[in-house]
């Protein structure tokens, strides 16, 4: 089957190297804004995704997270809710964070939450020094936030072919996925990398 894009389509290019980003942010992030990129990049979450996410959500014996319907989130479609892997360096960080706030019922810290299905209100803190901070890295797009999505669906996508990025970003379709996530030109394989 063919994927089709249309003529107006904007493909993503990233104009900074995610690794480098990855590195500088464990450095330079206070801890809630790293939890923060670390959700969106990694975990490929939409911020509404992160915002509300519970520690219930976060199962750090397992190395998941998982998106779903929850008292005060409903995710964007049906595909959006799924469980994803996250990697030892990242599951090892947010058990260092649960053990300082145990009592805390959202991953990022910030205000009361409004009820599920209300427009764009974002609670957490982590957001706006987060933006300020990718703008300093050189991320120049809009919407900086949204960017390291882009960026960590472009990963998926050259470690594992296409259906793994849709599945990972929760898209509907695979036209979805490539219509405005992939970077522009073929992946490279390095097969001497061990």
């Amino acid at each position: 089957s063919e994927v089709k894009v249309s003529a107006t389509t904007r493909r993503f290019e990233s104009t900074v190297d995610p690794r480098a980003l990855y590195a500088a942010a464990w450095v330079n992030l206070a801890a809630d804004e790293l939890a923060a990129f670390l959700l969106l990049l990694v975990g490929g979450l939409r911020r509404s995704e992160a915002d509300l996410l519970s520690w219930a959500n976060l199962n750090l014996t397992g190395g998941t997270v998982r998106v779903e319907t929850t008292k005060w989130f409903t995710p964007k479609s049906r595909e959006s809710t799924r469980t994803l892997p996250l990697p030892d360096d990242v599951v090892k960080f947010f058990t260092t964070l649960r053990a300082a706030a145990p009592d805390a019922e959202f991953v990022l810290k910030g205000s009361a939450p409004r009820p599920a299905g209300r427009s764009n209100f974002y609670r957490a803190n982590a957001w706006k020094p987060l933006t300020t901070w990718l703008r300093k890295q050189g991320v120049t797009t809009r919407t900086p936030l949204h960017a390291l999505r882009k960026m960590s669906e472009s990963l998926i996508y050259a470690a594992a072919g296409i259906e793994s990025a849709r599945r990972h970003l929760g898209h509907s379709t695979i036209a979805t996925t490539a219509a405005s996530y992939l970077q522009s030109g073929a992946a490279t394989v390095d097969l001497a990398a061990k």
